[in-house]
């Protein structure tokens, strides 16, 4: 849209930025360790560092870390960050079920 300024010659040109966020398709917590690793699987098939990738997300909880190569990037935003976290934890502090 341009707007011209009576007083002057010179032109401003104005435009908005629309931030569009793909929808969120929620994955059950239980389907979470296989959702990352296949996640997983696929950003080293797009020749990527999966853990980099993963932490960078994790961290910051922004998709843009995760390739988009295969559609992995859409996968990573029907996972809960925290919840992510939350189970990491449980399993660290519990440990493998098979160690017991």
């Amino acid at each position: 849209m341009k707007n011209y300024n009576k007083n002057n010659d010179s032109t401003v040109i104005s435009s908005k930025v629309l931030k569009v966020e793909p929808a969120k398709t929620e994955i059950k917590v239980s389907d979470y360790r296989k959702v990352i690793l296949e996640i997983s699987k696929i950003i080293s098939e797009g020749g990527y560092n999966p853990v980099s990738q993963l932490l960078g997300f994790i961290l910051s909880e922004d998709p843009t870390h995760i390739s988009n190569y295969r559609n992995a990037r859409n996968m990573i935003n029907g996972i809960d960050r925290d919840t992510l976290l939350e189970d990491m934890v449980k399993f660290y502090l519990e440990g493998d079920s098979d160690e017991k």
